[in-house]
């Protein structure tokens, strides 16, 4: 009676051996191999920014002097692509009639409004006439976003610093900043006095969000 029992007990054993070697597949060794774990591909994440949420500072300085002129645009539209937590693609449109002034070097003889009207004539940015100023990225370069700036309908290459991003659940938020020279892109007054002590470098603030 006792070999019986204990003869049963043995074939189970053998039988729950048997399941569980034939449950991993065995390398050339004999010993059980591990199944190869999942990897993670990176993907395109695209976003539309949101122009309510989002804003573009500027500043414009007289050469060799404190004197300074600040303000904002809003942006028309904009588009972001991201990759592995770079971006890769993206455009933006500035929207030339949101023109503003955030400084308080004026007078009366000289308002701001004078100002305002003088960026948006054909002296400067042209903005009835030529169209939005426009910023196309191509990539990165370290923590720099690179692409094309169009302005008065001519393009030039430019690059974004001092880039910030973050991207979660509710979207993405990005900052930073360019330098460009105007004269690249003739905007320049022609008067040749008031042109000669107008800074060529126009400094550019960016901040923007998306979903």
């Amino acid at each position: 009676m006792n070999i019986k029992i204990l003869s049963i007990a043995s074939v189970l054993a053998l039988g729950m051996l048997a399941c569980t070697s034939s449950d991993q597949p065995a390398n050339d060794d004999g010993a059980a191999t591990e199944e190869p774990t999942a990897t993670t591909e990176s993907v395109d994440k695209a976003y539309t920014v949101d122009p309510a949420s989002s804003e573009v500072s500027w500043k414009g300085q007289m050469v060799g002097g404190a004197y300074y002129h600040t303000g904002t645009l809003q942006l028309a539209s904009g588009d972001l692509v991201t990759n592995g937590g770079k971006v890769t693609g993206g455009k933006f449109a500035i929207n030339w009639s949101s023109l503003a002034t955030t400084d308080d070097n004026y007078s009366e003889e000289q308002p701001a409004a004078n100002l305002i009207g003088h960026l948006k004539s054909a002296a400067f940015f042209a903005t009835d006439s030529l169209g939005a100023a426009t910023f196309e990225i191509t990539g990165m370069e370290g923590n720099d976003i690179v692409g094309n700036m169009t302005i008065r309908g001519i393009t030039n290459p430019e690059k974004v610093t001092d880039v910030s991003i973050t991207e979660d659940e509710n979207g993405v938020s990005a900052s930073g900043k360019m330098t460009f020279d105007r004269q690249k892109y003739e905007v320049s007054y022609a008067n040749t006095y008031s042109d000669a002590v107008i800074s060529d470098d126009i400094e550019i603030g960016i901040k923007f969000s998306g979903k």
